[in-house]
């Protein structure tokens, strides 16, 4: 089963924090799921969760990239998952390049 969260660009540009916070507590209900991954179509952002057998605890991060290129956008790709943060999906809001991100309390040793 999955469960779909749509969420305006706008409130991301508005609130990433409140937002990421949000998303990170869809994995805390009473159902267990999984974050699958993300897309965006027109101003909203599609987020998919998915059931899985146990609960993770994990959070969500929503932020801009840095970069800008390819290199330097793989650069700052493989630093942030050096510091625990794991890719899952990119969007556009406003003019820049935003990363979901998800982060695991064993990754941040």
């Amino acid at each position: 089963m999955t469960k779909i969260v749509q969420v305006a660009i706008d409130d991301i540009l508005f609130d990433p924090e409140g937002i990421s916070e949000m998303l990170t507590d869809c994995l805390s209900r009473q159902r267990k799921v999984r974050l699958a991954g993300a897309c965006a179509v027109d101003d909203i952002l599609i987020v998919s969760f998915e059931d899985c057998s146990r609960r993770r605890e994990s959070r969500i991060v929503l932020a801009p990239f840095s970069s800008e290129g390819a290199e330097n956008m793989v650069g700052e790709i493989v630093q942030r998952y050096e510091n625990g943060f794991s890719l899952r999906s990119s969007f556009m809001a406003g003019d820049r390049l935003w990363g979901m991100f998800e982060c695991s309390p064993a990754d941040e040793d």
